[in-house]
């Protein structure tokens, strides 16, 4: 079942978001496997990043990279938002 993943990332910065998307690309996981989709927004204080993955069991094999990465460039992650997915319109 498909899933919604939503992080709310306060003080991460656009340069640590850059950052954290060229260490998964190091990784090997510039498109990884069951990621449909993937959004960014950022304001003066705040991330938010918004997946579409196929599977939970694939976005949590994902988050084994991701989570210590997050870390390793400063990033203080609380635990993002999974969703069951309802609908899809368009696309």
């Amino acid at each position: 079942m498909k899933i919604l993943a939503v992080f709310n990332t306060p003080g991460m910065t656009s340069a640590q978001y850059d950052l954290c998307i060229s260490e998964l690309e190091k990784a090997g996981l510039s498109s990884p496997d069951g990621r449909l989709s993937h959004v960014c927004g950022i304001d003066q204080n705040r991330c938010f990043v918004t997946d579409v993955w196929a599977s939970e069991a694939q976005f949590a094999a994902f988050g084994e990279t991701l989570m210590p990465i997050l870390q390793q460039i400063g990033v203080q992650v609380s635990e993002p938002m999974v969703i069951p997915f309802y609908k899809e319109i368009g696309g």
